[in-house]
C-alpha cells in the first residue's frame, strides 16, 4: 500500500487514538502534581508514535502487495464461472450499444460498455 493509503487506514488511526488515550489516562494518575497538559502531550506523542510505526511498517511490508489486475483465475473455479458470466454480460451490452440509435441512450450505453470492459481487465484462467 502507498503511504497515503496507510495514513488513511481507519484501523491505524483507531489504534493510534486508543493507545494515545490509554497513555494519557494512565499518565494522568502518575503526573498528578504536573500541569494538566503534560499527560495530554505525552498521550498525543504516544498516539503519533504508534501511527508512525504502523505507517512505516505497512509501507515496507505491503510494498509488494498484489494488484487486483494481477490475479490469476484458476480454471474450473467459481471465480472463472463469474468471470465468464461477466464477459457474457459485457458482450451483450456491446451488442445492445451497437444497435442503439444515436442519442443519450446510446451515449450512456457506450459509457457502460467502457466501464464493463475496464472491469474485466484481469488475467485469463490458467
Amino acid at each position: 500500500m502507498s503511504l497515503r493509503d496507510e495514513l488513511a487506514d481507519r484501523w491505524g488511526l483507531l489504534t493510534a487514538a486508543v493507545t494515545g488515550g490509554l497513555g494519557w489516562a494512565l499518565l494522568e494518575t502518575a503526573f498528578t502534581n504536573s500541569p494538566p497538559l503534560v499527560p495530554v502531550g505525552i498521550g498525543v506523542g504516544i498516539g503519533l508514535a504508534v501511527l508512525g510505526v504502523k505507517v512505516l511498517t505497512g509501507s515496507v511490508v505491503n510494498r509488494d502487495a498484489v494488484d487486483e489486475g494481477d490475479l490469476d483465475i484458476i480454471k474450473g473455479s467459481p471465480e472463472e464461472a463469474w468471470l465468464r458470466r461477466a464477459e457474457l454480460a459485457a458482450r451483450s451490452l456491446r451488442e445492445v450499444a451497437s444497435s442503439a440509435r444515436p442519442g443519450p441512450i446510446a451515449d450512456r450505453l457506450r459509457e457502460v460498455v467502457g466501464e464493463s470492459t475496464s472491469t474485466l481487465g484481469v488475467r485469463r484462467p490458467r
